[in-house]
């Protein structure tokens, strides 16, 4: 990822919101995707440590609750992606986070209670190569 592109995330962290005109639609389900076995108990996940220049670790953060203050969380995260060079996948359980506006990737997760197995969750980790999910409510800024 470069400068340029965590600078286009940052200039929309504008507190002014747009008034949401479309109506939110339902999310398409993701496709099947098989699962990676993962790294050993004690051991940090390979993915957080990219193996070429270049490379990315995505990491996933998991919102089961539209943040109070969306513009603060994305300016977070971003800098956070770029200090770090990570990338982070917004797993969202709510639907619309209030994210979106600025860029990040926002993949769409079924509420607790319709998917007890985690089976969606899962599929987004494998497809994304998640090398950690942790909840947005851990992060640092989030009201």
């Amino acid at each position: 990822m470069t400068g340029d592109l965590w600078q286009s995330i940052l200039a929309r962290a504008a507190a002014a919101a747009p008034l949401p005109l479309d109506p939110a639609e339902a999310p398409s389900p993701p496709p099947a995707v098989a699962r990676r076995p993962g790294s050993a108990a004690g051991t940090p996940p390979a993915a957080l440590f990219p193996p070429a220049e270049g490379d990315i670790a995505f990491v996933g953060i998991r919102v089961r609750r539209r943040p109070a203050d969306p513009a603060a969380l994305a300016t977070r995260l971003a800098a956070i992606a770029a200090e770090r060079g990570t990338w982070g996948i917004i797993l969202s359980e709510i639907g619309a986070t209030g994210l979106e506006r600025f860029g990040l990737r926002v993949e769409h997760l079924p509420p607790p209670g319709d998917d007890p197995d985690g089976l969606a969750l899962r599929e987004l980790e494998a497809f994304w190569n998640l090398a950690i999910v942790v909840d947005a409510e851990d992060i640092a800024g989030f009201s």
